[in-house]
């Protein structure tokens, strides 16, 4: 006999006899039971019908691949490759000559500008302001700050 059967029997036996006093009860515990097996059916009839409409998009995503590649030869698809190749080949070519006169382009405006600044200063360094004013040479400006001299004798009064 299975171990702890008759405590099982037993306590089935009050379960029932419990029931007996209360038919609403039964009535709502066999309602709950319906419900639960109705949702089962439900869930797995559906996980049913996933399975079979995932089968049947497979079948024809393969058909449809099967046509497709039937429709371009091999011949034609490495052919598009090739040309595809020389191209990107061409491009990259084309890109780094434009790279190279773009560079050269901004190392001869690197140079005139080079030059510019140097007879500015050649013409700065030439400058004699008036007298009573001295000149401070500031490096990219064409025309000198020009301030006054506080030594020159226009600054001092007679005793």
């Amino acid at each position: 006999m299975i171990p702890g059967a008759d405590e099982i029997g037993k306590t089935t036996r009050s379960f029932f006899d419990a029931l007996k006093d209360q038919p609403l009860s039964l009535a709502l515990v066999v309602v709950i039971l319906a419900m639960a097996f109705l949702v089962y059916y439900q869930t797995s009839q559906t996980l049913h019908q996933r399975a079979a409409m995932t089968d049947l998009i497979v079948g024809w995503q393969r058909e449809t691949d099967k046509l497709m590649s039937s429709c371009v030869s091999m011949d034609v698809t490495k052919l598009m490759l090739d040309n595809m190749q020389k191209i990107t080949e061409t491009m990259i070519k084309t890109a780094q000559g434009d790279l190279t006169r773009m560079q050269e382009a901004i190392d001869k405006e690197r140079e005139l500008n080079r030059k510019l600044i140097d007879e500015q200063l050649k013409r700065l360094q030439q400058y004699q302001p008036p007298p009573g004013l001295s000149f401070t040479p500031h490096r990219n400006i064409s025309d000198p700050l020009v301030v006054p001299d506080p030594a020159h004798q226009l600054f001092h009064t007679p005793p």
